[in-house]
């Protein structure tokens, strides 16, 4: 199985005693998920914002996943929305865009 991010943290030689306290794990915990929610966020709300501002490019992404849906047999998951060309196409534009 995958070691979790605590298990890692408390098996790093690096760790004082008093980060191993629960308290402190508790709280280092908080910072990740709410890092993970604003990084979500702010890539939801941009997003949005491209699409609605270029009707186009939404619709043929809707296209897109409608078609990927119709030949599933099962909901998509993570990795069939991966072979969705257009979409991957928008996501390292915008990545790109937002990195440089």
């Amino acid at each position: 199985s995958t070691p979790s991010i605590i298990s890692q943290m408390l098996d790093s030689p690096d760790l004082s005693a008093r980060d191993e306290s629960p308290w402190h794990l508790a709280l280092e915990m908080r910072t990740f998920v709410a890092a993970g929610t604003e990084t979500t966020g702010n890539t939801l709300t941009a997003a949005t914002f491209h699409l609605l501002f270029n009707p186009e490019q939404a619709h043929r992404l809707r296209e897109e996943i409608q078609t990927a849906q119709r030949k599933s047999k099962t909901p998509l998951k993570y990795q069939n929305l991966q072979q969705s060309p257009y979409l991957v196409t928008i996501n390292t534009v915008h990545l790109y865009s937002v990195r440089n």
